[in-house]
């Protein structure tokens, strides 16, 4: 591994902070009225993806920016269709409770502008990177493959476009516990969507404009179908 790049282990802080400021936050915030509570998340929250930026990795890859933004569009699209078919089942429409109009646009401004950043930097960017390496290296038979993988490698020096099954797999399976029971089957399968998309484009660019476009998809289909159970 090349000197000067950063290892396993120092870049996990600066790409899991700002998801951890986000889970904190929420979970401290829990008895403040929801626009107090997304107002904090998202200046909390945005303060940190500020502060971290330039140790944060890098969204585009070696392909054209503005291709990616176009699939990511068009995965965005189909994965807020996989949402709402896998949730639906499983939602309860009789315990949902409609937002106020103030409440609804910060959660919907956090959920675009925040979520996909620091959600595809920590599952897209680390988690299935480092995976990636992992797996190569346990399946050559490394005696010590986590060790080497978290403390000495770098998925800085990865190729763009590197994937395993495993990872796909590990990844999804970790953006699934960060959702609700109900959620996991819709998040399982928006995570595969996202980890096949990262592999093909080779960027974190076009998994962020999906994930913001399935989030903004997601929000006004709730607000004008009134189906908050998916909120």
């Amino acid at each position: 591994m090349t000197g000067a790049l950063r290892t396993n282990r120092e870049l996990l802080l600066p790409c899991a902070a700002p998801y951890a400021v986000y889970v904190a936050t929420a979970s401290f915030a829990g008895g403040l009225s929801r626009e107090l509570d997304y107002a904090l998340r998202i200046a909390l929250t945005g303060l940190a993806l500020t502060v971290l930026w330039p140790r944060l990795l890098p969204l585009r890859g070696p392909r054209s920016a503005a291709a990616s933004l176009a699939w990511g569009g068009l995965a965005g699209v189909l994965g807020l269709g996989l949402w709402i078919a896998a949730l639906t089942p499983f939602a309860r429409p009789e315990d949902a409770e409609s937002w106020s109009a103030a409440a609804f646009l910060l959660r919907l401004a956090a959920a675009v502008l925040l979520v996909p950043l620091f959600e595809e930097q920590l599952l897209r960017g680390w988690v299935m990177g480092v995976a990636t390496q992992w797996e190569r290296l346990r399946r050559a038979g490394h005696p010590d493959a986590f060790d080497e993988t978290f403390a000495r490698r770098s998925l800085l020096e990865l190729e763009p476009t590197a994937w395993t099954l495993g990872a796909v797999a590990i990844s999804s399976a970790a953006f699934a516990l960060g959702h609700t029971t109900t959620e996991w089957p819709a998040a399982l399968l928006f995570g595969a969507l996202m980890a096949g998309l990262r592999g093909a484009r080779g960027d974190l660019l076009s998994c962020v404009a999906a994930h913001a476009v399935a989030n903004l998809g997601l929000g006004l289909y709730v607000w004008i179908t009134g189906a908050w159970a998916l909120w």
